[in-house]
């Protein structure tokens, strides 16, 4: 469904745990993985509702109790903002 949207989403996360580099990882939940910061995001549409997945620069997955954050979803000429509050494991739900 992602390749359907073009859209772009701008994520800030606290907090900033590791250095991101080398190649990008497998998607894990079936999504699109994004460097962002020094952080790994995999972001997935499922059920009408954003999941992102955020996982540090090793790649393991990052304790969202203190996480949050906003996207800004853009969809042609429509733009919606989403506030990402923590889900299951290491994700942000909206």
């Amino acid at each position: 469904m992602f390749k359907e949207l073009a859209f772009a989403v701008m994520l800030s996360t606290a907090p900033v745990l590791a250095s991101a580099h080398g190649p990008t990882p497998a998607a894990r939940h079936g999504g699109v993985v994004e460097e962002a910061s020094e952080s790994w995001l995999e972001l997935v549409l499922k059920n009408g509702q954003l999941i992102v997945y955020v996982n540090d620069g090793r790649h393991q997955p990052v304790a969202n109790g203190r996480l949050g954050g906003k996207a800004s979803v853009l969809a042609g000429d429509k733009k919606q903002d989403i506030t990402l509050a923590p889900g299951e494991g290491n994700s942000l739900t909206g």
